[in-house]
C-alpha cells in the first residue's frame, strides 16, 4: 500500500530485449513428391509431404537431417509435364481422374478420362484393322497414340482424325462417332500352307482298318482318326482334322485339301505325314507318293504386327462435365498412392476416409474427413466448410464443378477407388530449381536463415537472394559430385563469386539406405546445415567444422557412411590446404572423429574476419537483433537523454550474452550527444555507434618444442 511519506520511480530499460533464435532453414530438392511451393517442416513430416528418399531421391536425406534441429521451407523442382492425380465426386459414385490434371489452371470446362481400345492381335499377314470405340468423343489429340507389343509405334493422329505416321499407309479416326481403320506400312508376311495332292472329286474308301493322319500345324502336333467308312467324303476329312485342332485349320481347295497355319512367320509350319500309330491315310487322302508334304511361312517387313503381338490404341474421351460434384486431388503432382471412400450424409456433407497404399498392394486409412460444400457447422461449432476442413492439409485438397447440376446425393459404396492421373514430370533441370528458389524473394512470407543447395546447381542463385531478400541468412552449397580436388577449385574459379554470405563445400558420401535397402550418394549439405541450426545457442558464432564441443562443431554422424567420394592428402602443398586457399570446406571422415567438415571459409576472396562462417553469421545475427529490438522501437521517437539510455541498454543487453559466452572479446556501445549531435537531429536521424572485437578461432595449430641444455630450468627460458 502506497504512503504519502514514500514514493517510487521505475524506469523501464528492459523492454527493447527478447532473446529471439531462428534456425529455419531453405531448401530445394528433387523429391518423388512435395510442392512446387514452399512448406515448413519438421521431422516427421517429410516423409509425408515429401515422400522416402532413395538414390534417385537423394536430397530427401539432406531434408530429413536438417529438420533432426530446425524446421525447414522445403520446396520441390517439379519437372515438366508434371499432372496432379485424385477423383471425381458424382452424384452416386467416386471415379478416378484417369487423366492427370494441372490443379493450378483445371476449369471443369472439359472432363477427360483414359480410354483404350484393344484393336487386335497381330498374325504377321493382316495389316488392316477396323472398329469403333465404346467411348466418345474423342479429345486431345495430341494424346492418342498405338502400341504394338506394349512400345508405342509411330502413329500420330491430327486434330481432325486423320492418322499418320511411318508405321502406316493410312488411316482415319472419327473423333464424335469413334469408328477408325488404319492399314499398317510393310509387305505381308505369308502362312505356312499344305494342299492335298490327291483328287477328291467323289468319295474315298477308307475300309478295313480305321485309318489315321499326322499333322503338324504351327508346331502343334496331332494324330487324326479319320475312321474306316468306303465312302469318306472330303468334308469328313475336314471336320476330322479342325475337330482335332479346335480350331480352322482345313478347309476345302477344290477336288482338295488345303491346311494353313496362322503365324505368317518363319515359326509358322505345316506338315502331313504318315501317322507313328495305326493304318495311314496318307497315300488315300493327301498324297498318293507317300511323301510327307510340309510348308513354312514368311515373316512381314516393315511396321505390320507380328503373330502374338497386341494393338491397342491409348486415347482421352471427355465425359459430360455437368455431372461431376467436386474433386479430390494430391497436394502435388506425383505417382498415385492415395485411395478413397467417399460417403454422402445427407445435404452437401460427405465423409471422406483416406487410404495410403502399401508396396505390397495394402491400404493403411491415413485420415478421416467429415466436410461439407457449404459453410455449416458440426454439432460442436466446429466449421464443415470444405475450404476450412481442407486448408493447409498435408495430404489432399478439394475443388468444387461450378458446372454440377445440383441434385440429391446417394454415395453409399465402401470400395476403395485408387487416385489416378498424378505423374511426377519428367526430371528436372536448372530452369526448374531457379523457379522453385524464386519463391524466397518473399522473404517476408518465407524467411529463412540458412539456405541450402544440395544438388550444387544454385550457388549464384541462393548467393543473389540472401544479398537482395534475406539479408541475414548463410548458405551452403556443393560441387556438384564426379570433380577431384583440382577439378573443385576450378569449379569454384568458375563461379566467380566473391561473397561472405555463402559457403562452398566438397566430397559426397556414400551411405547405406536404410528406407531402400540399398545405398544412396549424398552431399551432406542437410547435415551441415544442421551444424549451422545447432549454433544457435552460440549466438552463431560457433565454428560449423572439426571436432564437435559443446555440440558445435563440424561432426557429421546421420547416416552410415559406406564411402567417401575423395581421398585427399593433408600436406603441405596437398589437397586440403589447395582447397583451404581456394574457399573449399571438404568434408573428411577422420580416423578418430568420423565424417566432419574440414574448414569453414565462406566464399569471400579477401581475408577478413568475414572469410569464416562463424563470426560472418555472428555479425548478421546482432546487426538483426539491434535493428529489430531496439532501432525498430526507436522509429518515430524522440531523440533525447532517455531513448538514447534505452538504445544502448537494448544493445548492451544483446551484447552482454555474447561477451560472456566469449564468443566477444570486447565491445562498445555508444549512443549519447556526442554522435547524435545538432547535424543529426537537424537530418532526423537517430545513431547507435556499436563497436566490437571478435574472439577469433583457431585456423592454424602450432606446435613449439623447446630443446633445453643440461643448465638451464625450465622456469628460466620460459621467462625470458
Amino acid at each position: 500500500m502506497a504512503s504519502w511519506r514514500q514514493s517510487y520511480e521505475e524506469k523501464d530499460l528492459s523492454a527493447f530485449t527478447t532473446l529471439n533464435v531462428d534456425e529455419t532453414g531453405a531448401m530445394v530438392l528433387k523429391s518423388r513428391k512435395g510442392p512446387s511451393t514452399p512448406k515448413r517442416v519438421t521431422a516427421d513430416q517429410v516423409l509425408t509431404y515429401f515422400g522416402k528418399p532413395s538414390s534417385e531421391f537423394p536430397a530427401v536425406f539432406d531434408l530429413l537431417s536438417f529438420t533432426k534441429t530446425a524446421p525447414c521451407w522445403a520446396v520441390s523442382a517439379i519437372g515438366s509435364g508434371a499432372l496432379y492425380g485424385g477423383v471425381d465426386v458424382l452424384a452416386d459414385s467416386v471415379a478416378g481422374f484417369g487423366v492427370g490434371r494441372d490443379f493450378d489452371t483445371y476449369d471443369y470446362s472439359v472432363i477427360a478420362r483414359q480410354g483404350t481400345k484393344n484393336v487386335g492381335t497381330g498374325d504377321g499377314y493382316v495389316n488392316y484393322y477396323s472398329g469403333t470405340l465404346a467411348n466418345i468423343p474423342v479429345i486431345d489429340t495430341d494424346d492418342l497414340y498405338f502400341t504394338v507389343n506394349g512400345t508405342t509405334v509411330d502413329i500420330d493422329c491430327a486434330v481432325d482424325g486423320t492418322l499418320s505416321g511411318a508405321a502406316i499407309t493410312d488411316g482415319a479416326i472419327d473423333l464424335n462417332s469413334g469408328t477408325y481403320q488404319l492399314t499398317f506400312a510393310g509387305t505381308q508376311g505369308t502362312y505356312a500352307e499344305v494342299t492335298s495332292t490327291v483328287d477328291f472329286s467323289s468319295t474315298i474308301d477308307l475300309s478295313g482298318s480305321t485309318k489315321y493322319i499326322g499333322i503338324t500345324v504351327d508346331g502343334v502336333s496331332k494324330t487324326v482318326n479319320l475312321g474306316s467308312s468306303a465312302t469318306t467324303a472330303k468334308t469328313d476329312v475336314i471336320n476330322a482334322i479342325n475337330a482335332a485342332y479346335g480350331a480352322i485349320v482345313a478347309s476345302s481347295s477344290g477336288n482338295y485339301i488345303k491346311v494353313s497355319g496362322a503365324k505368317a512367320s518363319t515359326a509358322g509350319n505345316v506338315s502331313i505325314y504318315a501317322p507313328t500309330i495305326g493304318d495311314s491315310a496318307l497315300i488315300l487322302v493327301f498324297n498318293a507318293a507317300g511323301t510327307t508334304l510340309s510348308s513354312t511361312g514368311t515373316a512381314p517387313t516393315g511396321s505390320i504386327p507380328l503373330y502374338g503381338q497386341a494393338i491397342v490404341m491409348n486415347y482421352h474421351y471427355s465425359i459430360s462435365n455437368t455431372t461431376v460434384s467436386h474433386s479430390i486431388w494430391t497436394i502435388s503432382p506425383y505417382t498415385d498412392d492415395l485411395a478413397a471412400v467417399v460417403l454422402s450424409k445427407g445435404g452437401y456433407k460427405f465423409n471422406l476416409s483416406l487410404y495410403q497404399t502399401t508396396d505390397s498392394g495394402g491400404y493403411v486409412l491415413a485420415n478421416t474427413y467429415d466436410y461439407s460444400l457449404i459453410r455449416e457447422l458440426d454439432g460442436y461449432g466446429t466449421s464443415l466448410y470444405y475450404e476450412d476442413v481442407f486448408d493447409d492439409d498435408m495430404l489432399v485438397q478439394v475443388s468444387l464443378n461450378p458446372n454440377f447440376i445440383n441434385t440429391t446425393y446417394n454415395i453409399t459404396s465402401t470400395t476403395k477407388v485408387a487416385f489416378s492421373g498424378g505423374y511426377r514430370g519428367a526430371d528436372p533441370v536448372d530452369s526448374d530449381y531457379l523457379e522453385a528458389w524464386s519463391n524466397f524473394k518473399y522473404a517476408n512470407k518465407y524467411k529463412a536463415k540458412i539456405f541450402m543447395d544440395v544438388v550444387g546447381n544454385s550457388a549464384s542463385t541462393i548467393n543473389n537472394l540472401i544479398q537482395t531478400y534475406q539479408t541475414w541468412a548463410q548458405a551452403a552449397t556443393i560441387v556438384p559430385r564426379g570433380n577431384t580436388a583440382s577439378e573443385a577449385i576450378a569449379y569454384r574459379s568458375a563461379l566467380g563469386i566473391d561473397s561472405d554470405d555463402i559457403a562452398l563445400y566438397t566430397n559426397w558420401s556414400k551411405i547405406k539406405d536404410d528406407y531402400n535397402n540399398s545405398f544412396a550418394w549424398i552431399s551432406n549439405i542437410g547435415s551441415i546445415g544442421r551444424k549451422y541450426a545447432l549454433c544457435y545457442d552460440s549466438y552463431d558464432a560457433a565454428s560449423p567444422a572439426g571436432r564437435d564441443e559443446n555440440n558445435h562443431g563440424g561432426q557429421i554422424s546421420d547416416y552410415t557412411v559406406i564411402e567417401m567420394e575423395n581421398e585427399y592428402t593433408d600436406s603441405i602443398g596437398g589437397d586440403l590446404q589447395l582447397l583451404d586457399e581456394a574457399q573449399i570446406n571438404p568434408f573428411v571422415k577422420d580416423d578418430v572423429y568420423g565424417l566432419m567438415a574440414y574448414g569453414d571459409r565462406t566464399l569471400q576472396v579477401s581475408n577478413s574476419d568475414t572469410s569464416f562462417i562463424g563470426t560472418r553469421r555472428v555479425y548478421k545475427y546482432l546487426i538483426d537483433q539491434i535493428q529489430r529490438q531496439v532501432l525498430r522501437k526507436q522509429e518515430f521517437k524522440n531523440n533525447d537523454e532517455r531513448h538514447r539510455l534505452m538504445a544502448r541498454t537494448g544493445c548492451i543487453s544483446i551484447l552482454d550474452p555474447i561477451l560472456g559466452g566469449g564468443w566477444l572479446r570486447e565491445y562498445l556501445v555508444v549512443c549519447d550527444s556526442s554522435n547524435n549531435t545538432d547535424a543529426v537531429m537537424n537530418r532526423r536521424e537517430f545513431v547507435v555507434d556499436v563497436y566490437v572485437k571478435i574472439t577469433p578461432n583457431s585456423q592454424k595449430v602450432r606446435l613449439r618444442l623447446t630443446r633445453m641444455a643440461q643448465g638451464q630450468t625450465v622456469a628460466e627460458v620460459a621467462a625470458a
